[in-house]
């Protein structure tokens, strides 16, 4: 589920689909024919263009703040050099250059900078060919000239037998990033979403669509200057444009009263799966003792990459003694498809996912998870040995290395800044050899998969996801849920400082809107967000029927959103321990929405009573030490 493979080459279409401001009044005052001011109006956007328009023209893109072709990539975005052997950079002069900067100037762009980088999205996956030539410029109206500079730059390279190198002219407001808040409880839709997110499904359909949230959004980081939105999530794929649908919900939105009320819909993917980046371990990544929130993946494969949330007790029917497991989410367990199957388990697939894992068939498939995972361990012992070649290498190591066998004066900076090099890398070796030793001599083993939920769905109604494996881990790695394991962690405003206490029970009381929770994962660490009471809808429908056809799912899921604009989670944090201010345990992340960052997540009351059906066990609870 959720793993993306991405067509937006062909469609060519903004992570914007379509969008409709709060409503406004017209500025200036009313004309001498008018008594009153025209009604508020809303401004409406399709793929990043104020025409309201997704078409291109010859292949080029035209949004407000960006525009060329033929392909741009998803913002924010990140350059790369481009290859030595790429026609463009072959041919790539100051001739080349200034050829293109004549060519803007006659359109009257006025050309900031001018460069040719091989263009990818920070977020999303790109596709075949994404060398191009980026002109950072600022656009003081909407007219025709980005365009027919486009137009012509294309048509230049084209003649220089460079068909498929794109141009891209962007002002510096197409990358402002934006930020994804709770809203206010004395915000006019807090009270009426329930009952306009029902309306809203009915007017839209149940197929075709990821989720519909609402959440305060927008490029301001302050949260009261942005405002309420609908966010409508469709997938990065979709075919159609979702202009008809976001008029319904307007339309809807001021029969009821609520014109301050944006909405947006999102070409993105709500992730499970695993990052496919790196992470770079912590020193105290190879302990026997396991903690909580570390990297860990399937046993021998260095491929996968998630976290370990930490410990729960359960207590056995028969001997009504409790056994301490290690907990993930499902989906992490899966024998990696695409390859050759080796484990004899993708038969059992289908089957884990509709109906769950029970401790019986875990026995017989023996999945087993290492801690660290080998994908994270190989990356840093590949970067503690290029950090040593690099220092060997340096032209400053040699210098004071061979003046202190000559007994040569030697610079005092130099001395101190050789010394401390020296150290690091001895610190870093280090670790290296004792990382390696614990991978050798086996310890790296957590345990093995005891049972999990599949991707079931708890029964109507407030029907939701349930996405949990436990580990039987082996004894010597049983550990305990300190918060953080090592060191200590207090938020941005200082408000909860934690430094190693022991994670308690859950809460029996709810959880109040916009309270500050928090998490350690694999891939963002420790982070803190807020807690969004509002319901949030999922569109589930990886199952299909006896025919083929797809069965839909409408799930409810608890959402967590960034508190002061930075990321909350993010791929690979996916079986992160959530805990509030008192570091009680409030429920367990199971994935994410890509654009939004926010997180969902399962409570503890619903992971526990799933657990204790799928297991038998009598009562779930943390450990207690």
């Amino acid at each position: 589920m959720a793993t993306v493979t991405v067509s937006r080459r062909a469609a060519n279409r903004s992570t914007e689909d379509c969008y409709a401001s709060p409503a406004v009044l017209p500025l200036g005052p009313p004309t001498t024919s008018q008594t009153h001011h025209p009604a508020p109006k809303r401004q409406k956007r399709s793929s990043g263009s104020s025409s309201d328009s997704d078409e291109t023209i010859n292949g080029i893109r035209v949004e407000d703040f960006r525009v060329g072709g033929p392909y741009l990539c998803a913002l924010p975005a990140k350059n790369f050099t481009t290859s030595q052997q790429h026609p463009a950079t072959t041919k790539w002069n100051s001739q080349f250059e200034w050829d293109i900067i004549n060519l803007l100037n006659h359109h009257s762009v006025h050309c900031k900078s001018l460069n040719l980088v091989d263009r990818r999205s920070a977020k999303y996956e790109d596709s075949g060919e994404t060398e191009t030539v980026v002109v950072s410029a600022t656009r003081t109206k909407q007219d025709r000239s980005w365009l027919d500079a486009c137009l012509e730059i294309r048509a230049f390279f084209q003649f220089h037998g460079l068909p498929t190198l794109n141009i891209e002219i962007i002002d510096e407001r197409a990358s402002m990033e934006k930020y994804t808040f709770p809203v206010f409880e004395n915000d006019k839709i807090y009270s009426k979403w329930n009952d306009l997110s029902s309306q809203i499904c009915q007017l839209i359909g149940m197929e075709g669509w990821l989720s519909l949230v609402c959440f305060r959004r927008g490029t301001n980081l302050d949260r009261q200057n942005n405002p309420p939105t609908i966010i409508l999530t469709i997938p990065m794929d979709s075919i159609k444009t979702w202009k008809a649908e976001r008029d319904q919900i307007t339309s809807l939105l001021d029969a009821e009263g609520l014109e301050e009320v944006a909405v947006e819909v999102l070409r993105s993917y709500v992730w499970r799966a695993t990052d496919v980046d790196l992470v770079v371990l912590p020193d105290n990544a190879w302990e026997h003792k396991a903690q909580l929130g570390m990297s860990i993946g399937l046993h021998g494969s260095d491929i996968s990459g998630f976290t370990f949330g930490g410990f729960l007790q359960l207590l056995h029917p028969s001997t009504k003694q409790w056994h301490t497991f290690g907990v993930m989410c499902y989906h992490c367990i899966e024998p990696e498809q695409g390859g050759n199957d080796s484990s004899g388990l993708f038969k059992d697939i289908k089957k884990w996912r509709e109906k769950g894992m029970t401790v019986n068939e875990a026995t017989t498939a023996n999945i087993r998870i290492d801690q660290p995972a080998i994908k994270d361990h190989l990356a840093r012992m590949n970067m503690i040995e290029q950090r040593k070649v690099d220092w060997m290498k340096s032209p400053l190591q040699k210098r004071v290395k061979e003046a202190m066998i000559n007994d040569e004066f030697i610079i005092s900076r130099d001395e101190a800044f050789y010394k401390h090099s020296e150290a690091a890398i001895n610190q870093s070796l280090v670790i290296k050899n004792k990382a390696e030793k614990f991978f050798a001599t086996g310890n790296a083993l957590l345990g093995r998969v005891f049972a999990a939920s599949g991707y079931r769905s708890t029964p109507n109604p407030d029907r939701r996801q349930l996405d949990w494996a436990l580990i039987q881990v082996v004894t010597p790695r049983i550990g305990s849920n300190n918060v953080p394991p090592v060191g200590s962690y207090e938020d941005e405003n200082g408000s909860s400082v934690f430094s190693g206490e022991l994670m308690g029970q859950p809460p029996k009381k709810k959880i109040l809107h916009e309270l500050s929770l928090y998490k350690i994962g694999r891939r963002t660490n420790f982070t803190t967000g807020k807690y969004q009471s509002l319901r949030t809808l999922h569109l589930e429908s990886w199952k299909t029927d006896d025919k083929g056809k797809k069965l839909v799912v409408v799930t409810e899921e608890e959402a967590i959103a960034s508190k002061k604009g930075s990321l909350f989670s993010a791929k690979g944090d996916s079986g992160s321990f959530i805990f509030d201010e008192e570091a009680n345990f409030v429920g367990l992340l199971f994935a994410g929405n890509m654009d939004t960052g926010v997180g969902y997540f399962t409570p503890a009351t619903i992971l526990f009573e799933d657990i204790k059906a799928m297991t038998g066990a009598l009562d779930v609870r943390l450990p207690l030490s």
